[in-house]
């Protein structure tokens, strides 16, 4: 039963609007960093041949000629399969994803800009989910995809001095 629960939690992430955002499609505005620079503030733009590789680093065969909302739903499936959906998430939102968008700025910088960026993403995500009273959640570590009115205890260890 645990696995049915599981499934129907990731299941919520099919849909085109959600890769749109996955994938660095969907723009959110602007971010301005404190030299007075900006970049969009959306995810990564992931093309057909990043996708790709994502998907040969998870272990799915792929090919070129797919869109690339295909190549993001054929991973979620795959994640989905073999019980790996949080996997899924965080690699859309791992640092290292941003290398490319951000790598010209300071350590400081990078870190404030991803948080920006992905706590707007994981929102639009969560705009969207809204409609079915589901909700994302990112504690840091984790992410966890449940009913809005579901109660989510985060557990912080407390650092001993």
């Amino acid at each position: 039963m645990i696995d049915d629960a599981y499934r129907k939690q990731f299941l919520l992430l099919k849909r085109k609007d959600v890769y749109a955002i996955l994938d660095g499609d969907t723009k959110f505005g602007e971010y301005q960093f404190s030299d007075g620079s900006t970049t969009e503030l959306a995810m990564p733009y992931l093309t057909g041949s990043k996708l790709i590789n994502i998907l040969i680093n998870f272990g799915v065969p792929a090919e070129s000629g797919a869109s690339r909302w295909e190549y993001v739903d054929m991973l979620l499936t795959y994640c989905i399969e073999k019980h790996r959906g949080v996997d899924f998430l965080k690699c859309f939102f791992s640092r290292s994803q941003f290398e490319d968008k951000l790598k010209a700025y300071s350590y400081e910088e990078i870190e404030k800009a991803h948080k920006e960026i992905t706590s707007k993403a994981i929102e639009g995500i969560n705009d969207i989910l809204h409609f079915g009273k589901n909700k994302i959640i990112w504690n840091g570590r984790e992410f966890f995809i449940c009913p809005i009115d579901d109660y989510v205890e985060i557990e912080i260890p407390q650092i001993k001095k």
